[in-house]
């Protein structure tokens, strides 16, 4: 498993094209799901934060991912990336040891099912769209969003029965996998 060093020389390597920087609308999905602790215990010493940085790093917890934290923040991706790279080669934070438990193919398949039967054969686009919202991919979208994401998508129902229909059923799914 690549070192988060290395993570962040892979995000300015795609930032770079031709000399240019383009501006990220979403953090990478290598990024989106890590997730970063806080190591500061007392004083800090002599580093300069700006309002950014302190605000990053009070936000990492040890438990919400980046995609969750920039969200929270409303933070532009780049200057997130920008704030953790700085307080990470500082040692303010850690990157926390161990995966994040991701949601298992079956159960997209199981939202793709009942979705479908609620709006049709536009399913696969929407759970696509609101992934991509969320900074994440079916292999990268940790358990515990599970609920954020059938509930993006139940709003994307018109019919109230069926959206109803497919909350309950994904409700039920999320129980079982013990999400």
């Amino acid at each position: 498993m690549r070192d988060a060093a290395s993570w962040f020389g892979a995000v300015r390597e795609n930032r770079d094209r031709g000399g240019k920087k383009e501006r990220m609308s979403r953090l990478p999905e290598n990024l989106s799901s890590m997730v970063f602790r806080n190591m500061v215990k007392g004083d800090i010493g002599n580093f300069s934060l700006d309002d950014r940085m302190l605000r990053v790093l009070m936000a990492l917890d040890g438990q919400q991912d980046l995609g969750t934290v920039a969200r929270h923040l409303q933070m532009d991706p780049a200057v997130l990336v920008k704030s953790v790279k700085a307080l990470y080669q500082r040692k303010l934070i850690a990157k926390v040891a161990g995966t994040v438990r991701t949601i298992a193919a079956d159960f997209f398949e199981a939202m793709q099912l009942h979705l479908s039967r609620a709006v049709g054969p536009i399913a696969e686009i929407l759970i696509e769209d609101e992934l991509a919202a969320l900074s994440a991919n079916p292999s990268t979208l940790p358990v515990d969003r599970a609920a954020e994401l059938v509930e993006l998508l139940a709003r994307q129902i018109p019919r109230q029965e069926k959206r109803i229909q497919f909350q309950k059923m994904m409700i039920d799914h999320i129980k079982s996998e013990g999400y």
